[in-house]
């Protein structure tokens, strides 16, 4: 370059022609076989500890009722958003938006007196001993997903989810 910042021409083609250009490829090609056998010996000498994958009781709930994978992902967030805060069953309002979806209506017009609705909230309440907060049901809170994941693994919560997926 001169000082214009301009490349020049001649010494590029020196470079090239002194095969600079090829140096460098194979410089970097023998940096990334050389990082990859780094990689691979660090994760070789790692004793990973293989983990059970997360359980959801409305992600489980969602499965049994024969709804999608895809669907049973969302579904999920039942259990998160209300389950864990112990302010509510996230397998109950699994089993509400999955009625929804059944109906065809969209979600916005769900209404309480309709009775499929009725009969879900009985099921629920007889299985729940008139309960509707996770909290109360399993007394206690959980302490994460962890945990709930291992209830549930136990058969926690067993009679609700029967009741829920018996239609």
């Amino acid at each position: 370059m001169n000082l214009k910042g301009q490349v020049q021409p001649i010494p590029v083609l020196k470079f090239v022609i002194r095969g600079g250009l090829v140096f460098c490829l194979n410089m970097a090609a023998g940096y990334a076989r050389e990082t990859y056998r780094e990689i691979d010996t660090a994760l070789s000498e790692i004793n990973a500890e293989v983990i059970d994958p997360p359980v959801s009781c409305a992600a489980m709930l969602a499965r049994r009722l024969g709804l999608s994978e895809m669907q049973a992902m969302m579904a999920a967030g039942f259990a998160g958003g209300i389950g864990l805060s112990g302010g509510g069953c996230g397998a109950l309002g699994a089993a509400v938006w999955s009625s929804s979806l059944d109906d065809g209506q969209p979600q916005s017009n769900i209404q309480l007196t309709n009775p499929k609705i009725e009969a879900l909230m009985e099921k629920f309440l007889e299985s729940s001993g008139h309960e509707f907060e996770c909290a109360r049901i399993v007394g206690r809170r959980f302490e994460n997903i962890a945990d709930h994941a291992d209830y549930l693994r136990q058969g926690g919560c067993t009679k609700i989810l029967e009741a829920l997926a018996a239609r």
